[in-house]
C-alpha cells in the first residue's frame, strides 16, 4: 500500500506558527513510519514544513489529531475520503473524541498507535479495516524502531535548519479515556 502520514497545521496567514517561526519535526509519524513493514511505500506531510498533494496517488492516510488543529484535519479527511481513499485518525483528539473522528475517517485509534499499528495495516491492506483500534496498555518503548526521521519533510523555506529532537513518552491510556468518559 501506499500510505501517507499527516500532520494538519493552521492555515491562516495570522498564524502566530507561521513559516517563519521555530518549528520542530514531531516524533509521532516517523515512529509509526519505522513500525510499517516494507512492503508498503509511507510518506510523511507535516503541513507547518509544507503543502500536501492531494492529487498524489495514495491507498491509506493517516492523521494525527490534536483538539486545536482537529477542524483542520477533518477537512483534510473529508478531502481524501471524497477520493475514495481510507483514512485513519489517531491522537489525542481522536482517543478523547473517538466518535466524532469517525464522521471524518474510516477508522479510529484510541490511545498510543504502536501497539495497534501492525493490525491496522493488515487489516486495510486486506479491505477489512475496523472503525475502532485500542490500544489496551501502555507502550513498552524498549526495542522501538529509530524513527524514520528521513521521510520527514524538507521545510518549503529558505534558511530554515530542521531540529530533529522529539522525546517519545508513554501516557496512560486508561486515565485519558476514563477522563473522557467523565467529561461526557
Amino acid at each position: 500500500m501506499k500510505i501517507k502520514l499527516i500532520a494538519p497545521h493552521e492555515q491562516s496567514e495570522d498564524n502566530i506558527s507561521s513559516a517563519q517561526t521555530f518549528k520542530m519535526q514531531k516524533v509521532n509519524l516517523p515512529l509509526l513510519a519505522a513500525l510499517t513493514p516494507p512492503e508498503h511505500s509511507v510518506k510523511i506531510i507535516d503541513e507547518a514544513f509544507g503543502p500536501d498533494d492531494i492529487s498524489e496517488e495514495v491507498d491509506l492516510v493517516g492523521i494525527t489529531v490534536m483538539t486545536d488543529l482537529a477542524l483542520r484535519a477533518y477537512q483534510i479527511a473529508d478531502t481524501y475520503r471524497q477520493r475514495n481513499v481510507k483514512v485513519v485518525m489517531g491522537g489525542i483528539h481522536a482517543t478523547v473524541l473517538p466518535g466524532e473522528a469517525l464522521q471524518h475517517a474510516d477508522a479510529a485509534v484510541v490511545g498510543e498507535a504502536e501497539e495497534v499499528w501492525p493490525r491496522l495495516l493488515c487489516d486495510a491492506a486486506s479491505g477489512e479495516l475496523q472503525e475502532l483500534y485500542c490500544a489496551n496498555r501502555i507502550t513498552n518503548l524498549r526495542g522501538m524502531p529509530r524513527p524514520r526521521r528521513d521521510l520527514y519533510p524538507h521545510p518549503a523555506h529558505r534558511g530554515y535548519t530542521p531540529i530533529a529532537v522529539g522525546i517519545e513518552t508513554a501516557a496512560d491510556v486508561r486515565m485519558i479515556v476514563n477522563f473522557a468518559r467523565l467529561v461526557q
